[in-house]
């Protein structure tokens, strides 16, 4: 999936009945005209969604210098949120975030009657991913010098041998903080978030979900196909991250707690770090109007990624990254990393198929 063709687009349902044969004849024994034999009908649906991210973030330079810098999801954010939502959320340097989110669906059938098709088939195609590259890019914290102590020649060096030492003074260590609180509670639906505070660092996310269900014939037959995956490079002796006297810290509290459905999560305050979440799910559902059903659900979920010849300098500062008290009785397909730390890899992927009468 290195160049993934991104379209997205959805083929409406398509229905129609098409006539085998019709007319009279004879049985062939010498008798009366045969019984004219019933139509045979089809009814065929077909609907597909495609969705993807194609980004680069290459040959960027960054600096910062006694700063302090937040992403804060809280408040009761997204709290009882319904649907299908994309969150992308950004305080870091070098960066690329991507969301991809495909959906298709077929429905359509009431048993109170008797089947109207011979025939009838489904299908549904769901694909989504990303591709992405972070290269030869450049970041670095340290703290602001904001004078010196001494007199003389502006700068720390001991002149003519007998002159005063000058030492610097240093402004506010660099804060660089990532949370998401008190948010995304209750939540039911297709959730994908990113937040990043961190430094030559690329977060995805994708999901695809299709479904093709309660058709109504004599005969069903039905396909459902969902594909999701990402493929990111975090590469090159160009990337390099130095801090100094810099506090990263992530957190994840009292969040997505009570919530259902499909969530893909990433939060990131460090350097050099890949971070993919993929789900795929995949369902057919018929409605036990048919005789005969023939059903295939196929879902495929996978990441491709590379986090190679990157550098990172840290000193006298501290990372960490924490999750409490979230994600407390959600039920679903839920993905989650976390990442304070430099040169990392962290990856999801999950696949889901299912056929139910």
């Amino acid at each position: 999936m290195r160049k993934l063709l991104l379209v997205g687009t959805a083929l409406g349902a398509l229905s129609f009945a098409m006539p085998a044969f019709a007319g009279g004849g004879y049985d062939g024994h010498g008798g009366g005209p045969s019984p004219k034999p019933q139509n045979p009908t089809l009814e065929l649906s077909l609907v597909a969604a495609l969705a993807g991210n194609d980004g680069t973030v290459a040959g960027n330079t960054a600096t910062t210098q006694s700063q302090s810098i937040l992403t804060n999801i809280s408040g009761g954010s997204f709290n009882g949120a319904k649907g299908m939502t994309n969150v992308n959320q950004n305080a870091g340097a070098n960066s690329a975030l991507q969301n991809a989110l495909s959906v298709s669906y077929i429905q359509g059938c009431d048993c109170a009657s008797t089947p109207t098709y011979t025939v009838a088939a489904g299908g549904a195609l769901a694909a989504a991913g990303n591709t992405g590259s972070v290269e030869s890019n450049s970041s670095t914290a340290e703290r602001t010098i904001v004078g010196y102590q001494g007199g003389g020649w502006p700068h720390s060096d001991t002149m003519g041998g007998g002159g005063p030492q000058f030492t610097p003074i240093y402004g506010s260590d660099n804060l660089v903080t990532a949370n998401i609180d008190s948010s995304f509670n209750g939540v039911n639906g297709v959730f994908q978030v990113n937040q990043n505070s961190g430094d030559n660092s690329l977060l995805q996310n994708s999901a695809a979900v299709t479904s093709a269900s309660q058709l109504k014939g004599v005969t069903d037959v039905g396909g459902s196909i969902a594909l999701a995956g990402n493929s990111g490079t975090v590469f090159g002796s160009g990337n390099s991250a130095y801090a100094d006297h810099t506090h990263a810290s992530g957190s994840i509290s009292n969040s997505f707690n009570g919530s259902s459905g499909e969530m893909n999560v990433n939060q990131n305050v460090g350097a050099n770090s890949l971070l993919q979440n993929a789900s795929a799910i995949a369902s057919l559902q018929f409605c036990n109007c048919a005789t005969d059903n023939i059903s295939l659900a196929v879902a495929a979920a996978g990441n491709d990624g590379s986090v190679l010849g990157n550098r990172a300098e840290l000193s006298n500062g501290s990372n960490g990254v924490s999750m409490t008290n979230s994600f407390s009785g959600a039920q679903g397909l839920i993905n989650v990393s976390q990442n304070a730390g430099a040169n990392s890899l962290l990856q999801n992927a999950v696949s889901v198929g299912s056929v139910t009468h």
